[in-house]
């Protein structure tokens, strides 16, 4: 079935509430929304979001001019058109930058062969499960007083939520954070409750605060060292009684297997842009279950409940829901899990009326 044509678009979504994420005010989600058209009419949707706006306008670029490729091209053939862009922006790569630019035209690819198979995505990649372990991590940062972090606890919660993460900077003293998870877990008994750390300590202050937090009964602790640092990784997941999750920074195959094979983390966390969409993820999901380890996704809940309940090691999805000003569908939280939608492809129905407002370019 060929490529008839391929479009690409720069929305800028206002954020539901102003916030700051990584040192970074947030006042909206910026998305590149590929639509790829097949010749029967068949449309795919894929897109990725961020925070930040660097950047954001050369990488639609280059998202539309490896679009341009693909058109005429055999839309079954994912591996082909894959390897057709990254041949063509080598010179950019491996990862980074070019991987992001192909991401939201590979999740278009799968979203069309899966609807021309009369399929989910998460059937056509293997259909392990109907539902995954799911996260609630939105409105829950690490600049919010105690109050105001105590009720968005209770709104995931009502929402069908039985875990949270928490966030976490650079700090002296981890007894503030101590303090906020111990009030969490007054009020919600019941609620699991994970830490991001967000890259921020030393060797030293992770394994220090790592001790101190394994008495809180947190179920993770995410990115307490930078992610290259396999060793410091090592150290920590063989000293901590608690899980240590990470990965979400890759962006390489290559660097995957090395993060695999060190055994540094407990948990792999793929982001499915910086991998470069379908394509690469679940290469690197199989990798991960040679070895073991469990999966999570980063962010892309609409995607990532279909890649994660494709596979065996799928752990948990995180509902960070940045794109739901733009979608008509609503992803389904019962009991602490994320149900995969129902219908075709990824099962996503734009709200085109709002694409069409937020649309810049």
């Amino acid at each position: 079935m060929k490529i008839e044509s391929v479009q690409v678009e720069l929305l800028k979504v206002p954020a539901n509430m102003l916030y700051e994420a990584a040192g970074h005010s947030v006042s909206h989600n910026w998305h590149i929304l590929s639509r790829i058209v097949v010749e029967d009419g068949t449309e795919g949707i894929g897109w990725l979001v961020n925070t930040r706006p660097a950047f954001i306008y050369p990488l639609y670029e280059a998202t539309k001019e490896l679009g341009d490729l693909l058109v005429g091209e055999n839309v079954y053939k994912n591996e082909y058109l894959y390897g057709l862009m990254n041949s063509y922006g080598n010179w950019v790569g491996p990862g980074g930058f070019l991987n992001m630019a192909m991401s939201s035209l590979d999740i278009a690819v799968w979203d069309v062969k899966a609807k021309l198979a009369g399929q989910s995505v998460s059937n056509l990649l293997g259909g392990h499960s109907n539902s995954v372990n799911s996260y609630a991590s939105d409105r829950l940062w690490y600049s919010m007083p105690i109050e105001e972090l105590l009720e968005s606890a209770k709104q995931h919660v009502a929402a069908g939520h039985s875990r949270i993460k928490l966030r976490i900077g650079k700090v002296d003293d981890i007894s503030e954070q101590i303090n906020r998870i111990n009030r969490l877990k007054e009020e919600y008994e019941h609620l699991d409750i994970m830490l991001d750390a967000t890259e921020s300590w030393s060797l030293s202050e992770a394994r220090s605060f790592g001790e101190a937090l394994s008495q809180t009964g947190i179920i993770w602790l995410e990115d307490p060292i930078y992610h290259l640092d396999l060793k410091g990784l090592r150290v920590l997941k063989d000293n901590l009684s608690i899980p240590i999750a990470g990965g979400e920074h890759l962006y390489t195959f290559e660097s995957f297997r090395d993060t695999v094979d060190s055994s540094s983390l407990d948990v792999v966390i793929i982001d499915l842009s910086r991998v470069g969409g379908v394509t690469p993820w679940i290469k690197v999901a199989h990798m991960c279950e040679s070895a073991n380890i469990l999966l999570a996704g980063h962010v892309l809940p609409e995607f990532h409940v279909h890649l994660l309940s494709a596979v065996t090691n799928g752990y948990l999805v995180e509902d960070m829901p940045r794109s739901e000003n733009i979608i008509r569908t609503k992803l389904e939280i019962n009991q602490g899990n994320m149900i995969v939608p129902q219908g075709n492809g990824f099962g996503i129905e734009l709200d085109e009326d709002a694409c069409t407002r937020y649309r810049v370019s």
